[in-house]
């Protein structure tokens, strides 16, 4: 008798390897590991590239391009690291703090330049100076009607021209407002001080808050502080 013809069983993959679910939890894992660290690159590389820019003020004959004979990327960061430390310490004795000042002066006084110069100073003063608050403290604030809440930081107090139309609403303080994601971006608004409740948060914690569009919440330690009733302390 002729032989049978063999079959070969076909080949069938795991079922579990053909479930849908399967493969998008691992897609998403996949995400969760290569965003975060793909977005954090993006950011050191553009970082990077803006301080190699400095290496423009140097003359050619010092270019490190000329001398190495390849760009190496990151020499700008040590460039602009010893400008910076320079100035600081040109800016730390008598001589080279009068030459700053009278260099200030000099640019608040240019017309349309100082517009701008001393808004950016007065902004940079306040984030940068070791002496200055921009945020004092983060409160919840009956935004943007009441019976909704929202984080934001009290800066300081309205100044006296925009109080005289306001003396019945009682003290005012000047509370910023950031939007989700990007808390560069937001409102400043005046708020009677007794509609603010403390947020329980650091300025730190409110602002991660926020940067994670609410995702991420605080550690365990910060939510088993006690809440500061006194919005002054």
């Amino acid at each position: 008798m002729p032989a049978k013809p063999s079959v070969k069983p076909s080949v069938k993959l795991p079922e579990r390897v053909l479930n849908s679910d399967i493969i998008k939890k691992y897609l998403l894992t996949g995400l969760l590991i290569w965003v975060p660290l793909g977005i954090t690159l993006w950011v050191l590389a553009l970082v990077v590239g803006l301080m190699d820019q400095t290496l423009m003020l140097l003359p050619d004959a010092l270019h490190p391009r000329v001398w190495l004979g390849v760009h190496i990327p990151g020499l700008g960061v040590i460039l602009t690291l010893a400008v910076l430390l320079g100035t600081g310490v040109l800016a730390a004795n008598y001589f080279g703090a009068w030459l700053f000042k009278a260099g200030d002066w000099v640019l608040s006084r240019i017309p349309l330049f100082k517009i701008v110069y001393n808004s950016v100073k007065q902004v940079s003063d306040t984030l940068l100076s070791s002496s200055g608050k921009a945020f004092t403290r983060s409160v919840l604030v009956p935004y943007p009607h009441p019976g909704v809440w929202a984080l934001g930081f009290v800066t300081g107090t309205p100044p006296p021209s925009l109080l005289e139309n306001l003396n019945d609403q009682g003290p005012l303080v000047s509370v910023y407002v950031p939007t989700s994601p990007s808390p560069a971006s937001g409102y400043v608004i005046m708020v009677p001080e007794k509609l603010l409740r403390p947020s329980g948060l650091s300025v730190d914690e409110a602002l991660k808050y926020i940067v994670s569009l609410g995702v991420v919440t605080p550690s365990d330690d910060v939510l088993d502080q006690p809440i500061k009733k006194d919005l002054h302390s």
